[in-house]
């Protein structure tokens, strides 16, 4: 994957947003935190490739979208759930002329790490 090109001017493709960030009280387990967002591509979108150090939970909600994992690629369309192992790293493309919109969930201890690295998704 090489360098991504950003969009020109304040054309939003891609916004994301946290629903909810819950942190429980401490068990015996230790603390941990819920994280509950909304992504939504506009046609053309494309995010930042990204890796957590926990599983995500996805969830498309409308629309169909690329997604790529550790460098393999595939469709996914509204309804489908699947989860993203921890350490992977992973980018959503939106190749579609329709918006799309998926809700993802990851915990921590008490907060996940995220990384991210700007590449073109190729797509």
């Amino acid at each position: 994957m090489s360098e991504r090109q950003r969009p020109a001017g304040d054309h939003v493709l891609v916004e994301q947003r946290v629903l909810a960030s819950i942190d429980w009280p401490p068990t015996p387990h230790g603390d941990y935190s819920v994280h509950v967002g909304l992504t939504s591509l506009r046609p053309g979108g494309c995010t930042d490739v990204l890796q957590h150090d926990v599983p995500e939970v996805v969830t498309m909600l409308s629309g169909s979208l690329e997604v790529c994992m550790d460098g393999d690629w595939t469709t996914i369309r509204a309804g489908d759930t699947f989860v993203i192992t921890a350490s992977a790293w992973h980018a959503f493309s939106n190749v579609t002329d329709r918006d799309a919109s998926m809700l993802f969930a990851f915990g921590g201890d008490p907060t996940p790490v995220t990384r991210r690295r700007v590449v073109e998704t190729g797509r």
